[in-house]
């Protein structure tokens, strides 16, 4: 019996790692898309895709997995504006952001929406 619980918290864990990587892709993906729709020179973009990424992952799965999307969304992050450069301070205040937006807007949901059991 110990066998199959540990492989089914083997399969939980591979499930986690493969979504923090989509996570991450996604992340990845939206910003590069956010940074072109920056009207320059400014910094800010009109849209911001990885927030609504976030927002979607923190949505989809249990609160309890929630710090291994963010914490996947950091090297997408961090690849992506690298090149801007932007101060390492602005970047981590941004990504900071960014995760609290989500985790704001994942909470809420789950507040003022009733979850189906």
């Amino acid at each position: 019996m110990n066998e199959h619980a540990g492989s089914a918290g083997t399969r939980h864990y591979a499930t986690i790692l493969l979504r923090a990587i989509a996570v991450g892709g996604g992340y990845y993906l939206g910003a590069k898309l956010g940074l072109e729709l920056r009207l320059p020179p400014a910094t800010p973009s009109v849209l911001w895709p990885p927030n609504q990424i976030l927002t979607a992952a923190l949505l989809l799965t249990p609160p309890r997995e929630w710090a291994f999307y963010l914490l996947a969304a950091l090297p997408a992050h961090l690849v992506t504006v690298a090149g801007t450069g932007w101060p390492l301070s602005f970047i981590l205040a941004v990504f900071f952001t960014n995760c609290s937006e989500a985790v704001i807007a994942g909470v809420g949901m789950r507040l003022f929406i009733p979850v189906p059991s």
